[in-house]
């Protein structure tokens, strides 16, 4: 998956550009980066993906979603 990266990353940008940076779909798509990025093992950078993704989440009052125990650990 380390091709997909790249390609999240774009379309986060492309995203926020048009939409801002407080929607659903921005959440997703980072939380989408994030698991790419835990898969390859980059639990660091995964992490900040998936905080960001739950602040986001949070601000659109989306707050449904369970923190992943693994990522929350540092495992």
């Amino acid at each position: 998956m380390s091709e997909a990266a790249p390609l999240f990353e774009r379309a986060i940008a492309v995203h926020e550009a048009a939409c801002g940076s407080n929607t659903r779909e921005l959440a997703m798509q980072l939380n989408n980066l994030a698991k790419s990025l835990r898969e390859q093992g980059k639990y660091d950078e995964a992490r900040v993906l998936y905080e960001r993704s739950l602040a986001v989440r949070e601000k659109v009052r989306d707050i449904n979603i369970t923190p992943r125990a693994g990522i929350a650990a540092g495992a």
